[in-house]
């Protein structure tokens, strides 16, 4: 009997990630040097050889790369437009809108999408009737 363990990396991952590289139109090496690793573990993940770390992932998402595609086959975009709730951002770009036109200095669009972003994230987190609830409170404010 032997103590050896085989590892076989995921065929498809490493074909997502020789895709997701040629889509940026990197070379292996570019790629390799984007990501802050030696090209011969690059090759080795996109051959398939070895699996890479998850920590690569970030890595990718740094180097301005979808790492979502790459772990799952889905775009980062793909898997946001099927998430978001437009109903809701719906609700909430109505009352950022009309909060930010009674203010003596509306917000400009930079500021109005950071609003619409952290007021999204709090009525995901703390529940749709939750969040739409503080911000009516904040507007009265």
């Amino acid at each position: 009997m032997s103590d050896t363990i085989v590892v076989h990396a995921d065929s498809e991952l490493s074909g997502r990630l020789r895709t997701e590289r040629e889509k940026r139109r990197l070379t292996q090496p570019a790629a390799a040097n984007h990501l802050g690793i030696p090209l011969a573990t690059y090759r080795s993940y996109e051959s398939g050889r070895s699996e890479p770390p998850i920590s690569l992932l970030a890595k990718m998402m740094t180097a301005g790369m979808d790492c979502m595609f790459v772990a799952v086959g889905r775009s980062l975009n793909e898997l946001t437009a099927e998430s978001i709730d437009w109903a809701l951002l719906s609700e909430i770009t109505k009352i950022l809108h009309d909060w930010s036109s009674s203010r003596p200095r509306p917000l400009d669009a930079d500021e109005l999408a950071r609003f619409m972003r952290t007021s999204y994230l709090w009525a995901a987190r703390m529940g749709r009737q939750a969040g739409l609830d503080l911000l009516a409170e904040l507007r009265a404010a």
